[in-house]
């Protein structure tokens, strides 16, 4: 009997941008936690992300801002929609 060598390539999936945020439920959670209408600065909202939500991807600041979740001001504050 022949052994044959089979090789898998396991391929990340690759989740939409709107999969990741309703999959987490970060959309709601960060209005129920801090509010509609508040304010923090960036390295404030990024450590909440750290810590919150440490598997979220990369650029998640950038898809709730393109969502509408959050809005950022130009001076480096981040708003909850």
């Amino acid at each position: 009997m022949m052994i044959k060598k089979v090789h898998y390539v396991l391929h990340p999936k690759h989740e939409s941008d709107d999969d990741y945020l309703s999959d987490s439920g970060i959309k709601t959670d960060l209005a129920n936690e801090f509010g509609h209408g508040h304010e923090m600065s960036l390295p404030e909202f990024a450590e909440v992300l750290k810590e919150q939500y440490n598997d979220a991807p990369e650029d998640i600041t950038e898809q709730l801002a393109n969502a509408g979740v959050i809005s950022i001001s130009g001076d480096g504050k981040v708003k909850i929609n």
